[in-house]
């Protein structure tokens, strides 16, 4: 087995009709785009060897994701410039490299480090107005926690630690449209998604749908006003 001494950081983007690809579809799906790329690609060692590849944080299915990110680690140093040129030829439509960097080998990983999430929510109702939705966030919020149950198990978040700031709320271009903005933290039960933190903010009284929500930035950093 080669050497393995380089990590390479890939940025990319998850829209239009891609954003429906559950996360381990992604993931095959970069990983056969490493292969086309032909990619020096470091293996791991065992009985089933497979590609050294570590994938960001998790996006629900339906997100879109404008600062995605993976780790793939390579037995030799290609530039930059040129990695980036090769997966971009490599790629498909909809899910498109924007970046490549180098990190160190040795670094923790992106589902550890990588906790700060932006996000930008479209929904639609005729009965919610932005002040009522702004409420039920704050009164949510005061709470402390919330429940999801998901695969017949329940799990609880704390909402003392899962947001970096207020969620900003305003109306859409359009009437019935709100537009929301979540900085988000995840916490020790993982991610908190937005459709999960709007159902229980709204509860069930009230008609409302949820047209698009994109993760706009995945940061190690806090995500800024």
């Amino acid at each position: 087995m080669a050497e393995v001494r380089f990590r390479l950081r890939v940025r990319y983007r998850k829209q239009g009709r891609l954003r429906f690809l559950s996360h381990l579809e992604v993931v095959r799906a970069m990983e056969r785009m490493v292969r086309r790329a032909q990619l020096p690609y470091a293996v791991s060692q065992g009985f089933n060897a497979h590609m050294r590849y570590a994938p960001g944080p998790a996006l629900p299915v339906g997100t879109g994701g404008l600062e995605e990110c993976f780790d793939v680690w390579l037995t030799a140093f290609l530039p930059c410039d040129e990695a980036l040129a090769r997966l971009q030829e490599a790629g498909v439509g909809d899910l498109d490299v924007v970046g490549v960097s180098y990190v160190d080998p040795r670094a923790k990983g992106l589902q550890a480090t990588h906790v700060h999430e932006g996000y930008e929510v479209l929904l639609a109702s005729k009965a919610l107005t932005c002040a009522g939705l702004d409420e039920a966030l704050h009164a949510l919020r005061a709470r402390g926690e919330m429940s999801v149950v998901r695969g017949g198990k329940e799990k609880r978040y704390d909402l003392t630690q899962a947001f970096d700031r207020p969620p900003e709320v305003r109306e859409g271009t359009a009437p019935g449209l709100i537009e929301l903005r979540l900085a988000l933290r995840s916490v020790e039960q993982g991610s908190l998604r937005p459709a999960a933190l709007l159902g229980a903010a709204i509860g069930s009284g009230i008609d409302w749908t949820l047209e698009s929500v994109t993760r706009v930035r995945l940061s190690e950093d806090e995500v800024e006003g």
